[in-house]
């Protein structure tokens, strides 16, 4: 508790210490009655204290305490006034020069070092906005980059894809080799395109079956179905019509 008292007393009187007019009115009391404060601090072994406090005391009983601190508060006024009237001239006047009048001088004698505020702030603006466009151009190459590296991804995926694909057709083709109807598979092919009803569990089916390049689309009441590709089938049709003449030549 202690602590914050003194903690409060210090802050208190550090706030009146540093206000300007209570500075001010101290100096100008001080200055006004300095014959006072003079014979405080007058320690002649001939002058007694008595004599000290008579010649303060009548020096108050002369002079009205009242009018005098009131006279003190003008001065002190008066004193800001001028105090701060001059530190406003003073600036105006190092802002005119800096501001003004060094840069006519600069102008005149080097004109190369020095440019308009107003051509700097234009220049500013125009850096500004090339910078925005280049991180523009910047954001916008990244992009592409990423979208041509994606695309070579997938280009790389596809020609992957087809090289399993081929090899896959190629084994199947093989195995219709095997069972002898190389011959036949073209129009097996058409009549599969055509819907026509085929017969039910040949060999040829079943491999197609289950190599799953067609499926069941109906059967009738004759037992006999009619068959469909499917997405592998229809590619497997492209690439047999792709190799079928070197293959038959082979």
């Amino acid at each position: 508790m202690i602590k914050d008292i003194f903690d409060s007393f210090k802050d208190n009187l550090k706030e009146r210490t540093t206000n300007p007019f209570l500075g001010t009115f101290v100096i100008v009391w001080v200055v006004k009655n300095w014959r006072v404060v003079y014979s405080l601090f007058y320690f002649d072994k001939e002058f007694k204290l008595q004599q000290r406090l008579d010649y303060i005391a009548s020096y108050f009983n002369g002079h009205s305490f009242v009018g005098n601190l009131f006279t003190t508060a003008l001065y002190t006024l008066l004193v800001l006034l001028i105090t701060y009237n001059l530190l406003t001239i003073s600036r105006l006047l190092v802002n005119l020069y800096d501001k003004i009048v060094t840069p006519m001088i600069y102008r005149i004698t080097d004109k190369s070092s020095v440019v308009l505020k107003s051509d700097y702030n234009d220049l500013i603006t125009v850096i500004a906005s090339l910078e925005a466009k280049l991180e523009d151009e910047r954001q916008s190459k990244s992009r592409v980059q990423e979208e041509r590296d994606l695309l070579d991804k997938r280009l790389a995926e596809f020609i992957a894809s087809a090289n399993s694909n081929e090899k896959e057709f190629e084994a199947i083709v093989d195995k219709i080799a095997d069972i002898n109807e190389i011959s036949h598979i073209d129009n097996y092919f058409k009549y599969i395109y055509a819907r026509v009803w085929l017969s039910k569990g040949t060999e040829l089916s079943n491999l197609l079956l289950k190599e799953e390049l067609i499926e069941v689309e109906n059967i009738n009441d004759n037992d006999q179905v009619a068959y469909k590709f499917t997405d592998k089938g229809r590619s497997f049709v492209k690439f047999w019509d792709k190799i079928k003449d070197t293959y038959v030549e082979l």
